[in-house]
């Protein structure tokens, strides 16, 4: 008889442990777009690479685990990809310095990074269907990228036809230089505020800005560390739906 009672009191302790642990697991997945930030020419007046993609796609998935109604940790996953490339010292050419008889095509251009990374999300209300937020995130990031011009044809004092080259005159000096980014792994790390719109029990509409760096500015081929803006919006799906946690 004893045991029977010790069975009773150890299920039904762990039905109150289960009861405390309802709905604190959250996954996410996101779209979103990206804007550089920094200059877009070094002091050699020569073109960085990363800021002259001038939007970027972003995806991106992970989970959460919600210590309360306000705080939770989390691991994410994010890839981006940028391919609209502007050379910004041939778009600032001026005709009465330098005929342009082709434009440079630089449609083969990329940029990609994929992120892994650790969160913290603290939510500034504690139970609202629309609620606040802001997050932090340290993470691991493994980027490449090309900028490769198919063509630069121009007419100045003599034809110049060439996959990289320099014209210069009385006025201007135009560069054209192809660049390849190998792979390689950085640490950064992001910030941001955002808004959860809860939907039902199960699914919330997330939507916020985040603030980008990457440590790259020891690669020479960037010469630059990536920072950029971002603005994402997706679904959070919520399972063991907590009941009794603080």
């Amino acid at each position: 008889m004893r045991y029977i009672f010790y069975i009773i009191f150890f299920c039904l302790n762990m039905k109150l442990a289960i009861g405390q642990f309802d709905k604190k697991l959250t996954f996410n997945a996101f779209v979103g777009t990206t804007a550089p930030l920094g200059n877009r020419v070094n002091p050699d007046n020569v073109p960085y690479v990363f800021t002259n993609f001038r939007n970027g796609l972003q995806l991106g998935a992970g989970g959460q685990y919600n210590f309360s109604n306000k705080f939770s940790t989390g691991v994410n996953a994010t890839a981006l990809l940028a391919i609209n490339y502007t050379n910004p010292i041939e778009a600032s050419g001026s005709k009465q310095d330098i005929i342009e008889k082709e434009k440079a095509n630089y449609s083969t251009s990329y940029f990609t990074n994929y992120s892994l990374g650790i969160s913290l999300k603290y939510k500034l209300l504690r139970q609202a269907k629309v609620n606040p937020y802001v997050f932090g995130e340290v993470n691991i990031n493994y980027y490449s990228g090309d900028v490769a011009p198919r063509l630069q044809y121009y007419e100045a004092d003599n034809r110049l036809v060439a996959d990289s080259l320099t014209i210069r005159n009385k006025y201007t000096i135009f560069r054209f230089n192809s660049k390849q980014i190998n792979s390689a792994v950085a640490l950064g790390g992001n910030v941001g505020v955002g808004i959860d719109v809860k939907i039902s029990d199960t699914f919330t509409f997330m939507l916020q800005g985040v603030y980008f760096g990457v440590a790259t500015k020891q690669n020479s081929e960037l010469g630059e560390n990536l920072n950029y803006l971002g603005i994402q919006s997706g679904l959070r799906f919520s399972i063991l739906k907590q009941k009794s946690i603080l």
